[in-house]
């Protein structure tokens, strides 16, 4: 999944931002490609997938574990460059977490 993932972000035939809302809503952009390879490389270090021996059992065809059984850490520094490159494609965008509503006089 992540290869598919880096490869249409590589090519940039993403746009950043949708600009005809009547034709194209819906329409993947940088900012979600970004977001979903963050989010998979999160779940990808997180404690169930990461070092989980609880599930040691649950094994393939090929008697391979589905999940890692040997913790790595360096799967945490992939996750946070993932969600700080995300955090820059959406700023790029326009796309905001937290907007202050406080109009000021």
């Amino acid at each position: 999944m992540l290869e598919l993932i880096n490869e249409v972000i590589n090519s940039a035939a993403l746009p950043l931002t949708i600009e005809n809302r009547n034709t194209e809503l819906g329409r993947f952009t940088a900012p979600v490609a970004h977001m979903l390879k963050a989010k998979v490389l999160v779940f990808w270090a997180s404690p169930l997938f990461n070092g989980n021996r609880d599930y040691s059992g649950f094994v393939n065809h090929d008697n391979e574990p589905f999940f890692n059984q040997q913790y790595n850490a360096a799967r945490w520094d992939s996750a946070a460059n993932a969600c700080k490159r995300a955090i820059q494609v959406c700023t790029e965008a326009g796309i905001r977490l937290y907007k202050d509503q406080i109009t000021r006089r």
